[in-house]
């Protein structure tokens, strides 16, 4: 079983997301993960990587996502640790839980 590979970048500086993928689902990357590795500036710049794993809609669901789930009152934050996807308030293998933003481009929903 091979595991879909794919990354995003956050760059503070110009308030972008950036897909290491196309959205067309071609095979051709807008960046390499290399490439932006060797520029990186981790006060700058944040990668994230695909779970791979999809919320109830289908939407790819990647590190530093914020979940929504039905028995979970608070946004929920995945987040990469010792090797593993993991959230700390919920499964984030549940078929209940919907990609509402992320931390860098929805840090509101994190407020209250």
């Amino acid at each position: 079983m091979t595991r879909e590979i794919k990354f995003r970048a956050w760059n503070d500086e110009t308030q972008m997301m950036y897909m290491s993928h196309r959205r067309d689902g071609s095979d051709n990357p807008l960046w390499s993960y290399d490439a932006v590795l060797r520029r990186q500036d981790e006060e700058t710049v944040h990668i994230m990587q695909f779970t791979g794993l999809h919320d109830t809609n289908g939407k790819a669901i990647y590190a530093r996502d914020l979940l929504k789930h039905k028995f979970y009152s608070g946004p929920v934050i995945v987040s990469f640790e010792n090797g593993c996807f993991i959230s700390e308030d919920v499964d984030i293998l549940s078929s209940s839980n919907e990609v509402i933003g992320n931390i860098h481009e929805n840090p509101e929903l994190l407020k209250g």
